[in-house]
């Protein structure tokens, strides 16, 4: 599936999260990481594809919603 497609079918709800889920995360230089859980603390997050990355991996696409934590 092309990442257009995944951006499209995302973008329209058809990738909804069900309930009681959570978000796992490991960023610790992001405002919303809960590092002792090693979850997101937002209910949702915004996933947007990296242009010109096509590797097929992981490092396509990137958090949105990522912001620095400020010390």
């Amino acid at each position: 599936m092309s990442k257009i497609k995944k951006f499209i079918l995302l973008f329209f709800g058809r990738y909804k999260m069900e309930k009681n889920q959570e978000i796992k995360c490991s960023v610790t230089s992001c405002k919303y990481n809960n590092s002792e859980k090693g979850k997101c603390i937002l209910e949702s997050i915004q996933v947007e594809p990296i242009m010109e990355c096509e590797t097929m991996q992981p490092d396509e696409s990137m958090c949105a919603s990522y912001e620095y934590v400020e010390d």
